[in-house]
């Protein structure tokens, strides 16, 4: 395979690792997005594109930060991936960064160097302009300590002590878990015990629904509390009730991971504002079981609880 820049970012430091199916995929390294492998057709599709998409850059960036498994973009599954990667506000841009920043560092004091350019990903960012903006705004807040070296772009920064309460207790701590929107009727239980819940517990993920622990608080709070600190949302809109499409509204406008779900005989009934998401369409619990955790790991990575290869 023949490229000039790398297909996702355009950038011309970029190195081709290898080639496999006839020269028909290749494994590219490149400093900005990370190392990922990526088909003929899919390069040219995004080649072709007016504007490289930042928000691949970093969702691949962050699949090698987490050390999940190396994605693998390939042209029919480009729209399925972009529908479901997050949309982070600008304060969500700035948290994700410190998250970032703490992955980096090899333990709390650690000086860290990158080049803001390169590093743009880290923070879901579009340019070096932009994610210098976010480094500043953690340095006023005192989580990082931040000082750029020269005019290309080159710095070093070290987490703080408040930074580090921010990633573990605070509002960039997003826990292990996949919050679970569905109808909560009778006959859909053996969905959520057989199918929703096994399926994120194999990704390596906790299952969760508003439900699943005794509170005492109002049940829009904890629907909000629990959205907020989860790593993503599985909606399942079978019946189609209003409530798994308020919490999935929800979980798209923090930011979140959204992966839809729904019944093959039900597919016909999902609403017109939604169906233009890709939805996992099952027959039984047990393929519900299968395809989301397949999902979930192609999407965010395997989760750090043990679970089935």
């Amino acid at each position: 395979m023949e490229l000039k820049q790398c297909p996702v970012c355009r950038s011309e430091k970029f190195d081709i690792l290898d080639e496999s199916d006839m020269g028909n995929r290749a494994t590219v390294r490149c400093p900005l997005c990370g190392t990922f492998v990526i088909g003929k057709m899919a390069a040219f599709r995004l080649m072709a594109e007016s504007v490289a998409d930042h928000r691949l850059s970093a969702w691949i960036r962050h699949q090698e930060l987490n050390k999940a498994a190396r994605p693998i973009l390939l042209q029919e599954g480009i729209e399925q991936l972009r529908l479901a990667l997050p949309t982070y506000s600008v304060s969500e841009r700035t948290r994700e960064l410190l998250k970032s920043l703490a992955i980096l560092s090899k333990h709390p004091g650690a000086q860290l160097s990158g080049n803001l350019l390169a590093d743009a990903p880290l923070a879901w960012s579009e340019n070096s302009d932009e994610v210098k903006f976010h480094f500043e705004a953690l340095k006023r807040r005192g989580y990082i300590q931040f000082s750029p070296l020269d005019m290309d772009g080159n710095y070093g920064a070290i987490v703080t002590s408040e930074g580090w309460d921010q990633v573990e207790r605070g509002p960039a701590s997003i826990l292990p878990i996949g919050f679970v929107a569905m109808s909560f009727s009778t006959d859909m239980v053996p969905t959520w015990v057989e199918g929703l819940r096994p399926g994120i517990e194999d990704a390596g993920y906790s299952a969760h629904r508003v439900d699943s622990e005794p509170h005492v608080h109002q049940i829009d709070q904890k629907i909000v509390a629990d959205i907020r600190t989860s790593r993503f949302v599985v909606t399942d809109v079978t019946q189609q009730k209003q409530g798994a499409y308020f919490e999935a509204g929800l979980a798209l406008g923090f930011g979140k991971t959204v992966i839809w779900a729904v019944r093959e005989d039900d597919l016909k009934n999902v609403h017109f504002d939604t169906r233009q998401f890709a939805h996992i369409v099952w027959k039984s619990h047990a393929d519900l079981r299968s395809k989301l955790k397949d999902v979930i790991v192609a999407i965010r990575g395997r989760g750090p609880y043990r679970s089935n290869p």
